[in-house]
């Protein structure tokens, strides 16, 4: 069976909305009273979340790389 002709009429029943904006503002609100920091606070935590992951892994990269390059020089 050929699906194609159905296809782009699929696309016209996607629903526009990534979530429901009630429930985000009240998501937003619950956090705002847990947390109560102001959006600077925050947007510089998650850019250093965002910085942080990238360069743990380099760390761990070139720790792995020296650890193997000091066990093969001491094999041979």
């Amino acid at each position: 069976m050929f699906l194609w002709p159905a296809f782009p009429w699929s696309l016209t029943a996607h629903q526009g909305d990534a979530a429901d904006p009630r429930l985000l503002a009240w998501i937003k609100h619950v956090l705002d009273q847990v947390i109560d920091v102001g959006p600077w606070t925050v947007v510089v935590g998650v850019g250093l979340i965002i910085v942080a992951i990238p360069l743990t892994v380099v760390a761990i990269y070139l720790y792995q790389t020296r650890r193997s390059a000091q066990g093969l020089d001491d094999a041979a």
